[in-house]
């Protein structure tokens, strides 16, 4: 609407320069950056973030939008390490496939693997037979496959906070004592969580 009354000042030929419609188009210009903050929290793409942060620091208005910036850099750091985490993902699948066909019961094999399930959006299943976790390992396994493209915007950090409060009921050195490829997968799971809780979001612009 500001661009539209900006556009028919100049058909009505008020000159361009004319205190109100420079300070009208500087309130656009701002209006648009905000948008394209809110867009880069939105989307959590690592490039359209970055796009972001560079277009800000091109601008005239850099002054404004020093702490904005500080954010979004923070929130790029955020997106690299999920990246990061992308990256191992065929290792976590392995492990997860180890327990495809197996009958295992200790809890803390089952609670890592729930973890997991719920980190990718599932809602936490009772284990109450041995063919249990067989199942869970393959719907996981296809959840992850699913999502394996684009972490960073798939996984949720609501869903990260339950995961966190499954996989904290045992510790890494106990699962690892337990079953090496579970290790494998609590301490993904425990890193990508903590790095999706500890992340900015839009709220913190």
């Amino acid at each position: 609407k500001i661009e539209q009354g900006i556009s028919r000042c100049i058909k009505e030929k008020i000159p361009e320069t004319d205190s109100d419609i420079e300070n009208a188009q500087r309130k656009v210009e701002v209006l648009k950056i905000k948008k394209d903050i809110h867009d880069a929290y939105m989307r959590r793409h690592l490039l359209t973030t970055e796009t972001t942060i560079l277009k800000i620091q091109q601008s005239q208005y850099i002054r404004i939008f020093t702490e904005s910036v500080q954010h979004l850099e923070e929130y790029a750091f955020q997106l690299r390490n999920l990246e990061g985490f992308t990256q191992e993902l065929p290792d976590i699948l392995a492990a997860v496939g180890e327990f495809n066909h197996a009958h295992v019961t200790n809890e803390t094999v089952v609670n890592t693997l729930v973890a997991l399930s719920v980190l990718f959006g599932n809602k936490p299943k009772p284990i109450e037979n041995k063919d249990d976790l067989p199942t869970l390992a393959r719907d996981t396994k296809h959840k992850i496959q699913l999502k394996k493209d684009n972490i960073a915007s798939s996984l949720s950090i609501e869903d990260a906070r339950h995961a966190q409060v499954v996989i904290e009921k045992y510790t890494y050195k106990q699962t690892r004592n337990v079953n090496v490829a579970a290790a494998s997968i609590h301490r993904w799971v425990t890193d990508v969580a903590s790095t999706l809780i500890s992340g900015r979001s839009e709220g913190d612009v």
